[in-house]
């Protein structure tokens, strides 16, 4: 069925893009945590 492959790429593209928010706010949280008298100017 065509709906269903549609379908199967529209959520592998919710959770890749998930992962990606994901892991840069992680990113983003560690790097500040890691410089806070950087981060509070």
């Amino acid at each position: 069925m065509a709906g269903n492959r549609a379908y199967d790429v529209f959520a592998i593209g919710v959770l890749v893009a998930f992962t990606v928010l994901v892991t840069s706010s992680l990113a983003i949280s560690s790097a500040l945590s890691a410089s806070p008298s950087r981060a509070q100017g």
